[in-house]
């Protein structure tokens, strides 16, 4: 989760449709999404930076009670929240969409990893040669400079590499280069990763990464 949760309730959805325009405006903050409870009550929600939920709250609530006086119920501002929060916050759209490309390039490469870790032999093939063709030698192929590159590991047996030779920073640096979708498909793919799936959704990515070094650590200490 950001530093800070912000959160303007309105009477219709017309004064919660004005509030998100202008908080998202107004400062460097994500729409989290909305609930409607209820008898015409909108809760729409941001997250971002404490001084920067703040403003958008403030041009938010501002905005809703120019357009109507009797739309807006009431403001709120979290900072830094916990992040058991997570758990009945909805998730991002924009967020899930990431998540289920981020979800595709991993099972991408874990096929490219299967496929570089099985040691098949070649088999024998009859190449039918027609006569425009030319023969291809099998030997060329093989020691052609494209298929000289070493077989990847999968991204888990990476980290633990650079966390057994003690290349901790390595491994951050490492993450750090990798979006943050990528991050949360891996941490959740992990078992008895300490973050719950909608905590990963909402932790930051400099959080989430010293959380994964934190985890590889201790499975680390484990098989030692």
């Amino acid at each position: 989760m950001k530093q800070a949760l912000g959160l303007i309730e309105t009477t219709g959805l017309i004064g919660a449709v004005e509030a998100c325009d202008v908080m998202l405006k107004s400062a460097n903050v994500q729409l989290i999404g909305k609930e409607i409870v209820g008898g015409g009550l909108v809760t729409v929600m941001i997250e971002g930076d404490v001084g920067a939920v703040k403003t958008a709250v403030d041009a938010g609530s501002s905005a809703v009670t120019r357009l109507c006086q009797n739309c807006l119920l009431s403001t709120h501002v979290i900072p830094r929240p916990d992040n058991s929060l997570a758990d009945i916050l909805p998730v991002n759209a924009n967020e899930q969409q990431e998540n289920v490309l981020a979800e595709e390039v991993l099972i991408d490469m874990t096929v490219i990893d299967e496929l570089g870790n099985n040691n098949t032999e070649l088999e024998e093939v009859e190449l039918v040669i027609t006569e425009d063709e030319q023969p291809i030698d099998i030997e060329d192929i093989q020691s052609s400079p494209s298929n000289e590159q070493p077989k990847k590991n999968s991204v888990k047996e990476q980290l633990m590499t650079f966390i057994t030779d003690g290349n901790q920073q390595q491994a951050k640096d490492w993450l750090m280069a990798k979006k943050v979708s990528e991050l949360r498909v891996f941490a959740k793919s992990w078992l008895n990763f300490p973050l719950s799936k909608k905590e990963v959704h909402h932790v930051s990515k400099r959080t989430l990464v010293e959380t994964i070094i934190t985890y590889l650590s201790k499975a680390d200490e484990k098989e030692e």
